[in-house]
């Protein structure tokens, strides 16, 4: 009985998400409309990493992927993303958007 009112609420929830905020949950990031451009800055064995991969492959993306200690060092990820505490970093279009939370909420 309550699994219907659960479900009821939620997609009202949703629904209202989307009617107020909609333009901005499906908003390109680029201002000619074209393809996300996504770096993801990344190390061995890191199944976070790994899933920012699957979903930047999932959804489209142009993505590049880039692991520590082969194809960048660490200096070069602080100057991407400054305030970088954990892996991975996620650059889209050119602009640092967080891990790979930020990243999947997009």
């Amino acid at each position: 009985m309550y699994a219907w009112i659960y479900g009821y609420f939620y997609a009202t929830y949703w629904l209202f998400l989307f009617v107020n905020y909609g333009d901005k949950m499906v908003e390109t990031p680029t201002e000619d409309g074209g393809p996300w451009s996504v770096v993801i800055y990344g190390k061995e064995q890191c199944p976070y990493c790994d899933m920012a991969k699957k979903l930047a492959q999932q959804r489209g993306y142009n993505y590049t992927y880039k692991q520590l200690g082969l194809d960048y060092d660490l200096q070069e990820m602080l100057q991407q993303a400054p305030n970088a505490r954990t892996f991975p970093q996620i650059i889209v279009n050119g602009k640092s958007i967080g891990g790979y939370t930020e990243f999947s909420e997009l």
